[in-house]
């Protein structure tokens, strides 16, 4: 005979383990949570503080950049060469700086030249006084001598050269005794030497005279490819319009090689708004400048997109 054997839970403990089961899985939902909204406001503080890094960063190269065209668009050499020390010295992790050493090294082998012929003019012992002045004056108004990188002390201590007396050629009359020497040998020959020559009169270069300035024919840069920008999705959701304008700087074959912001109206998503514009700009294609027929590279070219919602 066999006997079988069948357990039946009590229903009170089946109605405790569910109530605890329930309690556990309400815990971790909690615990959950609370995780989740940590690593939430985490992530608003990260993302907060880099946003707010960015407009000072973009200030920055804003301000790189306008110092650099000041210095390159400055017309007088002397000029130009310190304004681009200034650069090297305020700006000393640019981007820009290979560009600033290397117009700054062709500016000193220009400077070191002018200054050999100077050297020249003041050592030459047949140039007087008035003409080695001259030469000063003419070095100083093409490099500025007073400026950043320039020959203030050199120029002063050659000033002060030609400031100073020849001393007095000795007397050679002899107290008591009679000189063999004929009263018509002048002091400054040696006697019985060969007979003194004039030195030739300064051959002064000759200088054309100027040219009747001829008119040139420009032609400014023309758009020949437009790109439209693409509204930025965030701005376009929120219906939040935009106007942002770009100075680019167009080479010889009509492309874009550098779009700088200029301003940007925005209420919100200005990075947006830029980084649209931007792209839309460096894809756009032109008409290059020409200057008698002849292409040419040209920079300020002003472009204004409008993002506005129809």
């Amino acid at each position: 005979m066999t006997t079988m054997y069948q357990s039946v839970d009590d229903p009170e403990d089946i109605e405790q383990e569910t109530a605890a089961e329930r309690v556990r899985a309400r815990r971790r939902l909690w615990l959950w949570i609370v995780v989740a909204m940590i690593v939430l406001a985490l992530i608003v503080i990260f993302s907060g503080s880099r946003s707010n890094d960015q407009p000072d960063a973009l200030i920055a190269t804003q301000a790189e950049r306008a110092s650099y065209r000041t210095a390159i668009s400055e017309p007088q050499v002397d000029l130009r060469r310190a304004r681009l020390r200034d650069f090297e010295t305020t700006y000393p992790t640019s981007e820009l700086l290979p560009a600033v050493r290397t117009q700054l090294s062709v500016l000193d082998a220009h400077e070191t030249k002018a200054w050999a012929v100077l050297s020249d003019a003041i050592y030459d012992p047949r140039a007087d006084r008035v003409t080695k002045l001259a030469a000063i004056q003419i070095y100083e108004q093409s490099w500025g001598a007073s400026y950043l990188g320039g020959r203030d002390d050199d120029i002063r201590a050659l000033r002060e050269t030609l400031e100073i007396d020849p001393e007095p050629t000795p007397d050679r009359e002899l107290s008591g005794v009679n000189s063999p020497i004929p009263k018509s040998v002048p002091d400054t020959v040696m006697a019985g030497g060969p007979r003194a020559v004039p030195p030739p009169a300064p051959v002064r270069p000759y200088t054309p005279p100027p040219r009747a300035p001829v008119a040139s024919t420009i032609i400014e840069p023309k758009i020949r490819k437009n790109r439209r920008p693409r509204y930025p999705r965030r701005a376009q959701k929120r219906g939040i319009s935009a106007v942002v304008e770009l100075s680019l700087s167009i080479d010889d074959k009509g492309e874009v090689r550098m779009a700088e912001v200029i301003s940007v109206n925005a209420d919100r998503y200005k990075k947006d708004f830029i980084k649209a514009a931007e792209r839309a700009a460096m894809r756009t294609r032109y008409s290059p400048k020409t200057v008698n027929g002849k292409a040419v590279p040209t920079s300020g070219v002003l472009k204004r997109y409008v993002f506005k919602m129809n």
